[in-house]
């Protein structure tokens, strides 16, 4: 910076345009050019004539000076004059300045903005000769950022891409308040969602000097999708309440060639101050099992896409049922299956082992003895193409005293023959509960409810595979339920009945 008494200049190279100033007079007194003289016979003709209109053979003197004085002045406001600059320069210069981007999923639809925002900050930084920090929120490696001249920072930001999850705003809380000095200016570029962490980074930069906050346009996000009644509900959020807006979401997965399309387009409207809108797709149970994910149409976050999984689509279960004769339907133990699983899953009844041609995801069987050898070979058949056969015991189960020597294929463990009984009348033993569920267990992590107590089940042959294939088990350690992987599948044993029984 080139200070001249009070007043500097940002960018005084342009000043040498000011030596230009005689040569443009000079050009200015020439134009418009002097007229030639020529002599002209006839002219003697017109001799005492009297022209009305007069044109000068040069520029006026006031006109050169106002055009000159515009030539100077533009020379002087293109080298950025900075009144007061020795004052400004003195209070400046010795305070850091610290460099914010928020950085994360938020952030990506207009990053190359808040790159320029960045690149122009750092830019008027380094005119003024400061020192400073740069960090990217959403990337921890760059909270230990050291303080250097202001232009460094400007070539790494080409090298910048926005991270696919939510800046950490409490790490670099951290950093800010045990690293960084007490006094210092900060430039905040902001996703503008909010945040309570981000308001105590906020609090906490206030504390150390002024703070400029830049915000970027309206960011929208998908929500977890729902299903209701036939059809799948995908919430979309917004940042920005203020007007009406329209949202298009897709929906992506395979059509019956198993080639990946949009199958669908559904509309989320926003009223004046709506922070939510609903896209709902209506589509057949079979088009909406197909759903792998919704998608914002054009819009570039990883907010803008979000994963369908088990939210819509319904997994086919199907239950292995043979009815005895005679028997009521409230006395099944499927009927507790179907109440428990109805709403959540698409229900199919099988009759045989065989009858798999619905491709179910589930076969669950309730206390079904042995089953027939070509029945055993279709189930295990399928089980090595990655089903799940989930198996509950009871009365015919436990009878079934092949099973005490020779492990059945399509169970994960040998049992004991006959039910155990705990807690009954003609017992000393108290009724068992369950015990907390090991890691890597699939319920592990599901609270115990403190209330369920364990009266009859069927016991398991001990052996040394035991304890690798239990995955429930009650406080003295008997196991209460048991699986083990067949080929990409999986079978799963409940030591107790599907009914109320035990």
């Amino acid at each position: 910076m080139l200070q001249i008494g009070l007043i500097g200049f940002t960018t005084p190279i342009v000043l040498l345009g000011l030596l230009a100033l005689p040569f443009i007079w000079r050009l200015l007194r020439t134009v418009p050019p002097p007229a030639a003289r020529r002599f002209f016979p006839p002219v003697a003709l017109m001799a005492g004539l009297q022209d009305a209109e007069r044109l000068p053979d040069t520029s006026p003197l006031w006109l050169r000076l106002v055009r000159i004085c515009a030539v100077g002045l533009a020379i002087l406001g293109l080298a950025g004059p900075v009144f007061n600059a020795e004052d400004q320069a003195d209070q400046n210069s010795g305070v850091p300045a610290l460099v914010l981007i928020d950085g994360g999923w938020a952030s990506s639809a207009d990053w190359q903005q808040r790159l320029n925002k960045a690149d122009e900050i750092l830019e008027e930084l380094g005119q003024s000769g400061r020192v400073a920090a740069f960090a990217l929120i959403a990337d921890q490696k760059a909270f230990g950022a050291e303080f250097r001249v202001a232009d460094d920072w400007r070539a790494e930001l080409s090298g910048l891409s926005p991270r696919p999850w939510e800046p950490d705003f409490k790490g670099i809380s951290a950093w800010v308040e045990t690293d960084l000095p007490t006094e210092l200016d900060s430039f905040w570029i902001s996703d503008g969602l909010h945040d309570d962490d981000k308001s105590e980074l906020a609090r906490l930069l206030a504390e150390r000097g002024n703070v400029t906050v830049y915000e970027g346009g309206a960011v929208m996000a998908l929500r977890r999708p729902e299903r209701e009644a036939g059809s799948a509900r995908v919430r979309v959020s917004r940042s920005s309440v203020e007007g009406e807006a329209v949202a298009l979401v897709d929906a992506l997965g395979s059509d019956a060639s198993g080639i990946e399309r949009r199958l669908e387009t559904a509309k989320a409207e926003f009223a004046d101050q709506d922070v939510e809108a609903v896209a709902e797709f209506s589509l057949p149970t079979e088009v909406l099992n197909r759903i792998s994910r919704f998608e914002l149409r054009n819009a570039r976050s990883a907010g803008a896409v979000i994963l369908a999984a088990d939210s819509v689509s319904r997994r086919k279960v199907a239950l292995l049922e043979r009815a005895a004769a005679g028997a009521s339907a409230l006395l099944s133990p499927y009927h507790y299956l179907r109440q428990a699983l109805e709403t959540k899953v698409e229900l199919i009844s099988i009759s045989s082992g065989n009858n798999l041609s619905t491709n179910p995801d589930v076969v669950i069987s309730a206390d079904t003895p042995i089953l027939s050898r070509q029945e055993t070979e279709s189930l295990f058949k399928w089980l090595n193409d990655g089903g799940t056969l989930v198996r509950f015991a009871g009365p015919r189960l436990a009878a079934e005293t092949a099973m005490r020597d020779v492990e059945d294929p399509l169970l994960p463990v040998r049992i004991r023959p006959g039910l155990t009984a705990v807690g009954g009348a003609l017992s000393w033993e108290r009724p068992k509960r369950i015990a907390p569920f090991r890691k890597g267990s699939p319920f592990f992590g599901l609270e115990v409810p403190s209330d369920v107590e364990i009266r009859t089940q069927v016991l398991a042959q001990p052996g040394p595979e035991l304890s690798d294939r239990v995955i429930a088990e009650l406080n003295d350690g008997t196991p209460l339920a048991t699986a083990k992987a067949v080929g990409q599948g999986r079978v799963v044993l409940f030591h107790v009945s599907a009914d109320a029984e035990w």
